[in-house]
């Protein structure tokens, strides 16, 4: 008896033990539990937010037991009415995951926050066409000058969808938390240069655009980079094959390599431009690419850069250019024909 009595006593003070393990374990989470006690753990994301190339399924962690994730991708700002997290997200297009821990009296968790940025690509200037014209709007960003503080990017609002812009739409454009007035004209979107000051270094840019309130594109964009060099020879024979390589600041959706000439006072005006890997740093233009005027004045290659970045069903182009001129200084102003290489051929 006096042994049962025993064996009973520890068997109680083991479960006493017990009983208070598992009381400090759910009061203080489990001991990875990073945060002071009492309040939720961080999320976290697996894999680890950043730029990939195909897309990801992401895994949304907390460390503290038992405790439930509320996430949202529009932006937001993530609480007990957002999305309750069951199971990895597929991520295909740029996204921002924002993610918030809840546990019983605890209180929440900081907000998470994961940028995804999807690389889109295009080995074909119809295939951008068409990944162009299933978006609502596409917004083509270039770079005027910078002086190391200060750049001037010009911004183009193109409607790829529905031609149903009226002049009783108001749009806004929202850049590093500056917001500039936007015009409608004939059915078009219009802004001036954009002065956006930043530091010599930057190399992104948040943007927001709204129509009527509602936002069409809100995120994270790459800043329109000054590229490396563009060699060429100097006053090529345009009918034989010739070289040319560049540097890019940035891995590119897609590349355009283009050359143009001009002459009889700049009224002769032809131009050949090709669609090349966005991993390309060299190319051979064809033989009589273009046809070349009688008297020759003036001639530029360009190589344009586009990085595509992704928002609900709207997109922003980011663009940038190497050039350089084959025939030295023109003796006439350029007479270029006004295009944009990313733009929509149909408007």
């Amino acid at each position: 008896m006096e042994q049962l009595k025993k064996h009973f006593g520890f068997t109680a003070r083991l479960l006493l033990a017990l009983t208070v393990l598992l009381t400090m374990a759910l009061m203080f989470g489990c001991e990875d539990d990073p945060t002071e006690p009492g309040v939720v753990a961080t999320p976290t994301f697996t894999p680890e937010p950043g730029i990939y190339d195909t897309p990801q399924t992401v895994a949304i962690n907390c460390a503290t037991r038992d405790a439930k994730i509320y996430y949202t991708i529009d932006g937001t700002t993530p609480d007990t009415t957002a999305t309750l997290y069951t199971e990895p997200i597929l991520v295909n297009s740029n996204t921002t995951i924002k993610a918030i821990g809840y546990y019983s009296d605890y209180a929440p968790s900081a907000i998470a926050t994961g940028e995804y940025r999807i690389r889109v690509s295009f080995t074909d200037g119809d295939d951008y066409v068409d990944y162009m014209e299933s978006r609502e709007w596409g917004i083509l960003v270039s770079k005027a000058y910078s002086d190391g503080t200060t750049q001037q990017l010009i911004f183009n609002f193109e409607d790829w969808g529905p031609d149903d812009v009226t002049t009783s739409d108001t749009f806004t454009l929202t850049v590093n938390n500056v917001s500039y007035g936007l015009s409608v004209n004939d059915g078009v979107v219009e802004t001036d240069v954009v002065s956006i000051p930043v530091p010599a270094n930057a190399t992104e840019m948040t943007v927001v655009f709204k129509r009527n309130g509602e936002v069409k594109f809100n995120g994270t964009v790459p800043i329109t980079a000054t590229p490396g060099d563009l060699v060429s020879p100097q006053n090529p024979d345009i009918t034989a094959p010739f070289d040319i390589s560049w540097t890019m600041p940035y891995n590119a959706s897609m590349q355009i390599c283009e050359l143009e000439v001009w002459g009889n006072g700049g009224l002769d005006y032809d131009m050949y431009d090709k669609v090349v890997l966005p991993t390309a740093r060299s190319y051979t233009f064809p033989a009589n690419a273009v046809t070349l005027p009688s008297a020759p004045e003036d001639g530029t290659i360009y190589v344009y850069e586009g990085i595509v970045s992704e928002f609900a069903n709207s997109a922003v182009v980011t663009i940038s250019n190497a050039m350089r001129d084959l025939y030295g200084t023109s003796k006439f102003p350029k007479v270029r024909k006004q295009h944009n290489p990313f733009g929509n051929p149909n408007k």
